[in-house]
């Protein structure tokens, strides 16, 4: 065949300028790896003399040596997770927001928080679940209803918070099962965070919570009922009225109002004598919803409830009702020097707006507007 003939000039090897250039990235490629390499290392030695320092309470120190190495390698996002670590196991999980906050910005590729959620420090998975709670972070929720069943009742609370604070529905099954936890704080941060996410689904779990033995439990429970009820939970609700536990037949009654039903009437009447100021004033409120006229006499005895947030109650449940007949008690409130002034500005203005329709359907004053308290 034909032989091929070639230089050895042709090859950039053997010209002389090329093969120092070549040499030259050669060494720079090197001098690149090893410093990479020795930078690694450092940062190894450093990780290690944090974790030391930490496991003998010595933050201080550990935070120092982490400052003065995020200095020298300010592109080495370990070490700044670091000191977010170490942050969270001090408890200071509002200094570790701000560290997290700027290490995302700069690496904001890293999962360092749902990595966080499975470290084997409960303080640090504790206020992992609750920075990606205030992060609203979607991609936390698998984590998080691991945590659940956390063997630590801390960790098991802030992941339940953090799940009502991301509002996921595939979480409800799982805060449903928190609605039986141990620990009363995870009961009562579960019935929560089932409200905030908005689950109809759990409203028979959450009656069934109202039994608790812990009373706040009770109160968050009932009023994540009153804010979740639809028409279809109509039966349950009304089954309930009929239940023995007292707490369970004053929300259900207190529900029902919300959907108008008049089954809740008998109920709320007897409420507005409870000895709850709570009590007294959701009472009022369910019938000012349901419009019973019926109920204006006790309503308006609730004018002079001992409690100022039951009288304001009480003040804007006779502005819906629009009852005429109630302006001589709301003059009376208006007059009382000794009331909340909160309670007499409001009873002037429902008394005014009242006497100014009445005028309008009868054409003459019948009634002076009180004086303005």
């Amino acid at each position: 065949g034909q032989m091929i003939r070639f230089r050895i000039s042709d090859f950039g090897f053997w010209n002389l300028p090329s093969s120092i250039f070549c040499f030259r990235c050669i060494i720079i490629s090197f001098l690149v790896l090893l410093v990479s390499g020795c930078g690694s290392s450092a940062t190894r030695e450093t990780l290690k003399k944090v974790e030391t320092l930490s496991e003998f309470h010595d933050y201080e120190k550990a935070l120092n040596l982490l400052r003065d190495k995020i200095r020298l390698h300010p592109d080495e996002p370990k070490l700044q997770e670091a000191f977010a670590v170490v942050l969270l196991k001090m408890g200071r999980v509002d200094l570790a927001r701000t560290a997290c906050a700027q290490t995302a910005k700069k690496f904001p590729r890293r999962n360092f928080l749902i990595d966080a959620l499975g470290n084997p420090d409960p303080r640090v998975r504790e206020g992992a679940a609750r920075l990606v709670g205030f992060q609203k972070n979607a991609r936390a929720a698998s984590p998080l209803l691991k945590l659940l069943k956390d063997r630590e009742v801390n960790v098991r609370q802030a992941a339940v918070s953090a799940l009502g604070e991301l509002r996921i529905a595939k979480a409800a099954d799982g805060l449903r099962r928190a609605l039986e936890d141990k620990s009363w704080l995870v009961r009562a941060d579960a019935a929560e965070a089932l409200r905030k996410i908005g689950d109809h689904a759990s409203v028979p779990n959450l009656i069934t919570a109202l039994r608790d033995e812990e009373a706040y439990v009770r109160h968050v429970a009932g009023r994540a009922v009153q804010e979740l009820v639809l028409p279809s939970h109509q039966v349950v609700l009304q089954n309930a009225l009929k239940n023995e536990n007292r707490t369970i037949r004053i929300v259900a009654a207190m529900s029902l109002a919300r959907l108008k039903d008049t089954q809740a009437v008998p109920i709320l009447n007897t409420c507005l004598e409870d000895t709850d100021w709570a009590v007294r004033r959701d009472a009022v409120a369910g019938l000012a919803l349901l419009l019973e006229r019926n109920a204006l006499p006790e309503i308006r005895k609730r004018l002079s409830d001992s409690e100022v947030q039951v009288r304001m109650e009480a003040v804007d449940a006779i502005r819906k009702f629009k009852d005429f007949d109630s302006l001589v008690d709301l003059e009376r409130v208006v007059n009382n020097n000794r009331e909340d002034r909160n309670v007499r500005l409001a009873a002037y203005t429902v008394a005014r707006e009242i006497l100014l329709q009445q005028q309008k359907k009868e054409g003459t004053p019948s009634f002076a507007v009180p004086a303005h308290p």
